[in-house]
């Protein structure tokens, strides 16, 4: 079972950074952005269980649907985890089915640079940078990132499209299905979808938890779990000492360096005084 997208070509590497040989051609944009380019990928399922093999599924499918289909598959238990924001896929994967979700959530990232003014104060914020499918329709606001065309060189004749914002630009809207592409903007010609996709990004929203990006935990690095990345806030000290960052190490060094020279300075102040209580002449 291979899932990949529409495409007219098979070799690319959605996501990549074309500033060092990422190739996302003929979808628009890359790495880091909001646009196919950027949120598309390709893999393939390999197995004795696969019923429908040498197949290939065009079906909406989310990186958090692997969770529950992998523990259902192995007989295992979902209980206190709902609500899931994943699916089982099995029946998609092995069978072929149509899948069992029609809507993806790209992002909603509120701590991006907003971008052009807010459309409306009873809709979803169009400043924040959001993309969001449901069936067909994509729909993307705020700073969706760069979203150019790149052909690469390595790949034959050059054929790059290259795309600005204008400023106050910050809704698009995409029939992914027909235009997977996205040369086709439909949101000033499809306002009644817009106001739809709005809705719902407004929803999610409102489920969505705060943003948290927690300090460098040392702790974390595989050397202290038999070189292992894992799991590793638990209740159990580490004994060896924790690696240090650069700066971290040459502030602990240069204080110790002025402990030990204040030390050794009041030692020879001590020595030069005693001599000269001990002094006969």
């Amino acid at each position: 079972m291979c899932i990949k997208p529409e495409l007219d070509d098979s070799q690319y590497n959605n996501g990549g950074q074309v500033l060092y040989g990422g190739d996302n051609w003929p979808l628009r944009g890359w790495k880091g952005s909001l646009w196919e380019g950027g949120v598309k990928a390709v893999g393939f399922v390999h197995g004795q269980m696969i019923q429908k093999k040498g197949g290939i599924s065009k079906e909406l499918i989310h990186i958090s649907d692997w969770f529950p289909t992998l523990i259902n598959l192995a007989n295992g238990s979902l209980k206190n985890t709902n609500p899931l924001d994943g699916v089982d896929q099995w029946r998609t994967i092995s069978y072929g089915e149509q899948s069992q979700r029609n809507t993806i959530l790209h992002n909603i990232d509120p701590l991006f640079s907003h971008a052009g003014e807010r459309k409306s104060d009873n809709q979803f914020d169009t400043r924040e940078r959001a993309a969001l499918r449901h069936n067909e329709w994509k729909i993307i606001t705020g700073d969706p990132g760069n979203g150019s065309w790149i052909y690469t060189s390595i790949r034959g004749q050059n054929q790059n499209k290259l795309y600005e914002r204008p400023d106050d630009k910050n809704v698009w809207l995409f029939n992914i299905e027909n235009d997977p592409y996205e040369k086709h903007d439909l949101s000033t010609k499809r306002p009644e979808v817009v106001t739809d996709l709005l809705e719902m990004l407004a929803k999610f929203a409102l489920t969505s938890v705060p943003c948290f990006y927690p300090e460098n935990d040392f702790m974390a690095d595989p050397k202290y779990h038999e070189g292992y990345w894992g799991p590793w806030i638990q209740n159990q000290e580490i004994t060896e000492e924790i690696e240090l960052p650069s700066n971290t190490k040459i502030f602990r060094y240069s204080f110790l360096s002025l402990f030990i020279l204040a030390l050794y300075c009041l030692y020879f102040r001590y020595k030069k005084k005693r001599s000269h209580k001990i002094s006969p002449y």
